[in-house]
């Protein structure tokens, strides 16, 4: 009964009986038939954001340069400059696209009856397995560094799939452009400032989720910054 009365704790602040209750009992069984008795007890939440314990309840130092004020800043205008850690991408490709268009490779692969959807595949393909070492690194970086409350595998996912569609998005831009050398820096001027645009909401009390969602679903700088400023 004890038990089950627990679960009608704060649940909220991370106090309610799966956390101090079942989720420890079950730990202590499985450990004990395991024989790893003597080992730490997992985290049983991996994302301490706005799905975390301290959703509602923050304890976190808030002296200047402490966790809080960094994470403050983060959420308030740092946030969109984490979108020069995959800028790189959408520079090479877009010129890469570009440069066959004004090559007029392109136009000798039509000829030779190469339909677009491979050519478009091979190139978005060996892009993302060029930039993914980078991707990775760049997460674990971003999670030990930066972000030590979140989990490393969440990062590590949520950073492939952000570079992924950049990939996709550079493709898709560098497609309008005919001169190489203007493709990479108007692509990357114009990727930085949907990043930007995300200030718009933050600027404001209540952030419009419906403006929100749409922006990120069209814009991947869009939804990167607003991924990395999520409080």
């Amino acid at each position: 009964m004890l038990i089950l009365d627990s679960h009608r704790g704060n649940w909220r602040a991370g106090n309610d009986g799966m956390d101090n209750f079942i989720y420890p009992l079950q730990w202590a069984l499985n450990s004990h038939i395991a024989g790893i008795a003597d080992s730490l007890r997992p985290s049983t939440r991996l994302y301490n954001g706005r799905f975390g314990p301290n959703q509602y309840v923050n304890n976190s130092p808030s002296t200047v340069g402490g966790p809080k004020f960094w994470l403050s800043m983060v959420s308030m205008f740092v946030g969109p400059f984490f979108v020069l850690t995959l800028i790189g991408v959408v520079y090479h490709e877009a010129t890469f696209v570009a440069a066959e268009r004004e090559s007029s490779m392109s136009e000798l692969m039509s000829s030779q009856e190469v339909t677009i959807v491979p050519r478009i595949l091979s190139t978005m393909l060996s892009f993302s397995a060029l930039y993914l070492p980078g991707m990775i690194f760049s997460s674990f970086i971003l999670a030990q560094v930066l972000f030590a409350n979140i989990s490393d595998g969440l990062m590590v996912v949520l950073t492939i799939l952000a570079g992924l569609s950049f990939v996709s998005f550079s493709h898709f831009l560098g497609s309008f452009f005919n001169k190489a050398n203007l493709a990479g820096l108007y692509t990357s001027t114009l990727v930085f400032a949907l990043s930007l645009t995300t200030l718009a909401a933050t600027m404001k009390y209540y952030e419009p989720i419906e403006m929100i969602t749409a922006m990120g679903l069209l814009f991947p700088p869009f939804l990167w910054a607003t991924l990395v400023g999520f409080p």
